[in-house]
């Protein structure tokens, strides 16, 4: 009766026990189910339309040129609103047919313009900076030159034409002079302050090494004015289209100043103001220039 019931409980445990074994390989296998089913799938490769590529290039547009966009739907909206005709102010079409038409009217204009500024941008840097360098090295040099500096900067370079012109005559050389009038004063200021700006630790290693007067101004001083050099000069690249438009529209023979006035004086207002909206542009690019030279030379310096 024994062997019965031990045969029969070990028929009814190995159900029991074929159960359990199916359990615990579920169990086993349900990790593995779960950690494949949150694996990530791999992305579909999803092909760019020619719409979407178009929108990108729009939106990319947009957000870089947005102010010329806007102007040049403010301009038209604003003739419209006033009730201007082309006489008093022409349109966007007017400004841009005749530069097309006719480009050689603007090329050497243009050309005069740019080198005009750019010489006086040069020899007024170069003045600013020798002037700040003399200055800080010596109190009466700086008693000599500051108030002259500062005189030529109160007083407006329209004021001073006139005695520019009987000093240096009518041509191109006075419109240089009032370039480097207008310029120098940046260069000059910001020299003196970025000389003097060198930490007191620095300049007491100097002073321990026996370094002289000339070798700190030019090892020491002089470089760690470059970054403050380089911020004069893209604050005078625009100054000195500036300058040249001014000088040429009242002294001289050459360059977009000229063509202003002519075009004013023969009624021909999209020639005049197109030429205002080449300056303009001439400056935009004498700045980003500017910007890019002094960023790449502060990060060689620094």
């Amino acid at each position: 009766m024994t062997r019965i019931d031990t045969g029969a409980a070990a028929a009814a445990d190995a159900p029991i026990q074929a159960h359990g074994t199916d359990a615990a390989d579920q169990a086993a296998a349900s990790p593995l189910r779960d950690a494949a089913s949150i694996t990530p799938s791999t992305p579909a490769v999803t092909r760019s339309t020619p719409f979407v590529l178009v929108g990108r290039f729009l939106t990319a547009v947009l957000l870089r040129y947005w102010p010329i966009i806007l102007l040049l739907i403010a301009w038209p909206t604003w003739l419209l609103v006033n009730g201007y005709s082309r006489a008093v102010a022409p349109s966007p079409l007017d400004v841009a047919g005749d530069i097309v038409l006719h480009p050689d009217v603007y090329v050497w204009p243009v050309v005069w313009t740019a080198l005009f500024a750019i010489g006086g941008l040069i020899l007024g840097m170069l003045v600013g900076v020798v002037m700040g360098v003399l200055v800080w090295m010596s109190p009466l040099v700086s008693g000599l030159l500051t108030p002259s500096a500062l005189i030529l900067r109160v007083v407006p370079v329209t004021a001073m034409i006139p005695i520019l012109a009987r000093l240096f005559g009518y041509g191109s050389g006075t419109v240089v002079v009032i370039v480097v009038i207008l310029v120098f004063f940046p260069a000059f200021s910001l020299t003196i302050s970025g000389m003097s700006s060198v930490p007191q630790s620095s300049r007491d290693l100097f002073a321990v090494l026996g370094s002289g007067l000339r070798s700190r101004v030019w090892r020491l001083h002089l470089p760690a004015a470059v970054p403050s050099i380089m911020l004069a000069l893209r604050l005078s690249a625009p100054i000195a289209i500036l300058g040249v438009l001014l000088a040429e529209y009242l002294l001289s023979g050459v360059g977009l100043g000229d063509l202003l006035q002519s075009s004013g004086d023969r009624l021909i207002y999209q020639r005049q103001w197109a030429s205002a909206l080449i300056a303009t542009a001439l400056s935009v690019i004498c700045f980003g220039l500017a910007r890019t030279a002094e960023r790449k030379v502060v990060d060689r310096v620094t």
